[in-house]
């Protein structure tokens, strides 16, 4: 995300994605702000968020942090998925996607898929979102 773009973000104001690896948002008629992450795979499910301040921290996040692999199995998203679930922080990853072909874990993973998968947990975490299993 460039700078400009982040501007345009905290002003409100709609970018469209120009293309994949490129990333996007705008506000729907329904009131609530969706965010397109980067993805170089093709479309990326869009995030929806209540609130403007709310997609802009998950991009800035997002950029940040450099989660640029954000497939269904990846480090990052096994971090989210083991907040989500109430498990604790146990990195790995299924380079096939989740749950298919082998799991990665360490020491096999590299440091940065490491850091990938612990700045999920830490996202989904500071999003205090946790499935309710009543």
């Amino acid at each position: 995300m460039t700078s400009t773009e982040f501007r345009h973000l905290m002003r409100c104001e709609p970018v469209r994605r120009t293309g994949l690896g490129q990333m996007g948002w705008e506000q729907r008629t329904d009131g609530k702000w969706y965010l397109y992450p980067p993805s170089l795979h093709g479309e990326a499910e869009a995030l929806e968020f209540d609130t403007c301040e709310q997609a802009a921290a998950e991009a800035w996040l997002r950029c940040v942090q450099r989660t640029d692999d954000m497939t269904h199995g990846g480090p990052y998203d096994r971090g989210g998925a083991d907040y989500w679930y109430g498990r604790g922080r146990c990195p790995h990853y299924y380079p096939e996607g989740a749950y298919r072909g082998e799991r990665v874990t360490p020491p096999n993973m590299t440091r940065a898929r490491v850091a990938e998968y612990h700045a999920g947990y830490d996202r989904a975490e500071a999003a205090g979102d946790q499935k309710d299993w009543r």
